[in-house]
Order: structure tokens, then C-alpha cells, then sequence
């Protein structure tokens, strides 16, 4: 069933990410979550990546085009599959700091996130975001005691 409206695309993509968090796994004599033993978070099962093509999905779009499309005509349901694109994107930058995972997510970024990695230069309209300048020094800082 595909999402219409930018409530259903809000509910849809809400289940898709809890989804994606899987279930935490508790200790059946007190109910209370186990933690794993070296990061000390709640061990979770069925824990996956949210993706591009996992949201897609979630979101009754036959494509990853699709949704991208779908994102791009604007409106309120427009702005909801762009919400939740982002929070696909947001995943998969915070992997690019991790040892594991950098190049797979680089790779998810490029292809999925056409504006990724694009940022405005010298020949972009209005000049760079952000002009550094590097200069000698003129004159001496005193020693400090």
C-alpha cells in the first residue's frame, strides 16, 4: 500500500525507523533490558541499517527514483519523504566516523544523495560559504610567563 498523504508517509516512515531499532532483548526473570557487556547499551534483535531502498519500501514506493521524485514535487507529503530521507542520510554520514563502515556509506551517500559531497565554491553564485584567511603575523607575541 503506497503512503498518500504526509501524515501517512510520517506514520510509515516512523514504524520503518522503529523497525530498524529491532527490540530490546530483556532478562526473562525480571523484564529488565540485558546489556552487552562491552558498550554497556541494551542488546537489541533484529536490529538493521535503515536504507534507501528499506525506506523506499516502507514507504510504498516501487524505487528508490520513486521516493526521490516524490521528495522533490514539494508540498507537505513532499517535505515528509524528504524529512525522512534526511534521517536516512543522517545514518549513514555518522557511519563515515566509524572505522567499519566508511566506505559503504560514502558509497550509500553518492549514489542515493545526489547533493551530498556538493558544497558551494568560488564559482558558485554569491561566493563561498566561509572565506579563511591565512596570514603571517606582523608583529611578535610577548612570551608568556
Amino acid at each position: 500500500m503506497k503512503a498518500q498523504g504526509a501524515k501517512e508517509i510520517e506514520r510509515a516512515a516512523r514504524a520503518y525507523f522503529e523497525d530498524c531499532a529491532g527490540r530490546a532483548v530483556c532478562d526473562p526473570a525480571s523484564g529488565q533490558p540485558l546489556l552487552d557487556k562491552r558498550t554497556g547499551l541494551p542488546l537489541r534483535q533484529g536490529a538493521h541499517p535503515p536504507t534507501p531502498a528499506g525506506l523506499a519500501g516502507a514507504l510504498g514506493f516501487g524505487s528508490v527514483r520513486q521516493m526521490q521524485a516524490a521528495s522533490r514535487k514539494g508540498g507537505e507529503r513532499g517535505r515528509a519523504v524528504g524529512a525522512a530521507m534526511l534521517q536516512v542520510q543522517a545514518y549513514a554520514e555518522g557511519l563515515l566516523f566509524e572505522k567499519e563502515g566508511r566506505e559503504g556509506a560514502a558509497q550509500v551517500l553518492a549514489r542515493f544523495f545526489a547533493d551530498w559531497g556538493e558544497f558551494p565554491g568560488e564559482a558558485a553564485p554569491g561566493g563561498p560559504l566561509v572565506e579563511i584567511r591565512v596570514a603571517e603575523p606582523t608583529e611578535q607575541r610577548p612570551e608568556e610567563g
